[in-house]
């Protein structure tokens, strides 16, 4: 992800020193801050990658070691969501198609480098509208997952409410046919009956899925008891 506060991290795949200065002076006239690493051959490429994590790729079509089209083989299956443009001295209609359709975000000849600016920065836009809408998916779906959950819990609430009132029925039942004197289990009938009924006038508050919980454990625990 670019971060704006950060200098862009530019990987320049050029093999003529004097055409990618004249390729970095045209971005910086343009007011980009970047940073900027230039290979011509595909070991140090993958290697730049690697190491210097490119928030922006900038290659030239045809070079002695290297093809363009190689590195944008390469930067999909690596870095698919970085944008890839590229600057080339000629590009034909057919090079143009091949290369967007194998994902090349633009592509700029190089005596018309007055353009290379805009592209970037509408490369860089794109990837910062992609980003912002995946967080706005991603927490559509954590809202989704827990209005799933409330509505499961709400259900649980009142499952388990029709579970323990006969449990505090019969706990009352057990009490009052017990006589203290002869039977020591009266008190524990009580507390089990006591347990339930503060669970069962808890369920139908705001924080239900506490609730639910809570219900299980206290009458588990109840129940070991009497």
């Amino acid at each position: 992800m670019v971060d704006a506060k950060a200098p862009l991290r530019i990987l320049l795949v050029e093999d003529s020193e004097l055409d990618a200065e004249l390729i970095l002076d045209e971005l910086s006239q343009d007011g980009l801050v970047f940073t900027a690493q230039r290979v011509d051959d595909e070991v140090a490429f993958v290697a730049a990658i690697n190491d210097f994590a490119p928030d922006l790729i900038v290659a030239d079509l045809s070079m002695p070691d290297f093809s363009g089209y190689r590195a944008l083989e390469i930067a999909h299956t690596k870095l698919a969501r970085v944008p890839f443009i590229f600057v080339s001295g000629t590009m034909g209609e057919d090079a143009a198609v091949r290369a967007l359709r194998g994902g090349a975000t633009d592509y700029v000849l190089k005596h018309n480098l007055t353009r290379l600016a805009s592209a970037v920065r509408r490369a860089l836009g794109e990837v910062q509208e992609r980003n912002a809408r995946e967080r706005i998916e991603q927490d559509l779906l954590r809202a989704q997952r827990y209005e799933s959950l409330a509505l499961l819990a709400s259900g649980l609430s009142h499952d388990l409410r029709n579970v323990l009132q006969p449990i505090s029925m019969g706990a009352c039942a057990q009490d009052g046919g017990i006589d203290q004197r002869l039977h020591p289990a009266r008190p524990r009938y009580r507390r089990l009956d006591a347990v339930v009924r503060t669970r069962i006038q808890c369920c139908p508050g705001t924080r239900e899925s506490e609730c639910a919980a809570g219900c299980a454990r206290d009458a588990v625990a109840g129940h070991h008891a009497a």
